[in-house]
């Protein structure tokens, strides 16, 4: 009787420890890192569109809910949500899951034909950035390890950084908020030169169970 009762209570011990092995396997981690990435473009229209490209997702940093159109694999540790935009006119949105040595490859052609006719509103070729976006590491705190712009930058939860080319075949160079970025937008506006400006946002660490499918509310 007592064998029988140790061998059952062996035998709950690896079922236990054969789920906790197995459960983040099937079902992806309980968590994701929230990523938002922005490229801004000050020529990027070659025309006005008939309205605004529709939203890829809505992300409520006060509550942690996010909302999209379509349901999403549990799979990943990383949600990015990526956006292209031309003096505040979102033109391109997609939301996409990230593992550790993932590339986001901005210099691949971005095409919306949301303009009279259906014509293309995106003006690629004054898109600057041709260098990739890479994730290197995630750390348990939510903490990322990015490559971008021929450099690496480590954000923690709430933290972001900024990356610009400010001529066409110019080197990224950092675009962080100071005299220094002031005077380059100034002196690129003042020549109507092309400018593009990365932007990437660390928004942490939420359960997979604030993801939530339909329109915002």
């Amino acid at each position: 009787m007592m064998k029988r009762a140790l061998g059952l209570a062996a035998l709950l011990c690896l079922l236990v420890l054969a789920g906790w092995w197995l459960a983040p396997r099937l079902l992806g981690p309980p968590s994701y890192v929230f990523l938002h990435l922005i490229e801004s473009n000050t020529h990027g229209l070659a025309r006005l569109p008939a309205g605004e490209f529709p939203a890829a997702a809505h992300f409520h940093a006060d509550t942690g809910a996010l909302w999209v159109p379509a349901a999403v694999g549990r799979k990943t540790p990383v949600l990015l949500l990526y956006e292209l935009d031309s003096l505040g006119l979102r033109t391109y949105a997609r939301l996409q899951g990230l593992r550790p040595g993932a590339t986001v490859r901005l210099a691949e052609p971005r095409s919306w034909r949301g303009g009279p006719g259906g014509s293309e509103v995106i003006a690629d070729g004054e898109r600057l950035f041709r260098s990739d976006l890479s994730l290197q590491r995630v750390e348990r705190d939510g903490t990322v390890h990015l490559e971008a712009g021929g450099g690496r930058v480590k954000l923690a939860p709430g933290q972001g950084w900024s990356w610009a080319v400010l001529e066409p075949g110019g080197r990224p160079v950092e675009a962080m908020p100071g005299p220094a970025w002031e005077q380059a937008v100034r002196e690129a506006f003042a020549a109507n030169r092309p400018l593009s400006r990365l932007t990437v946002v660390n928004y942490g660490r939420w359960d997979w169970s604030r993801v939530k499918v339909g329109e915002p509310r």
